[in-house]
């Protein structure tokens, strides 16, 4: 039981810090690596439980780029549904904006 707490507190732990880094951000990135690395060097894990926990925690990475792909799409299709052509355009426009400012909020002109 002990073990499987501490299991789901690390995973959740883990889990909010790479969600507070932006996926798309090569320092978000670079963040999320010096997190796992302080987490790795904070358990004092053995060889073996260090090449798990990496391999746990890159096909967790792996499956949230998907779902979060997936959710995208998904997105995407329903607002193409109640937008028109120009309105989606505009929304794509804010959103180069957004991410070229660096910010993840939209702002108005």
């Amino acid at each position: 039981m002990k073990t499987k707490s501490l299991t789901l507190i690390l995973s959740l732990s883990v889990t909010s810090l790479v969600m507070a880094c932006p996926s798309g951000n090569k320092n978000g990135r670079k963040h999320r690596v010096e997190h796992h690395a302080n987490f790795i060097g904070s358990l004092s894990l053995s060889t073996d439980q260090r090449k798990q926990f990496e391999t746990i925690m890159t096909n967790k990475s792996e499956r949230m780029h998907e779902v979060m792909a997936n959710i995208h799409e998904d997105t995407q299709a329903k607002l193409a549904k109640i937008l028109s052509a120009e309105q989606m355009a505009r929304l794509a426009d804010k959103k180069g904006k957004r991410r070229s400012k660096g910010t993840g909020r939209l702002r108005n002109k």
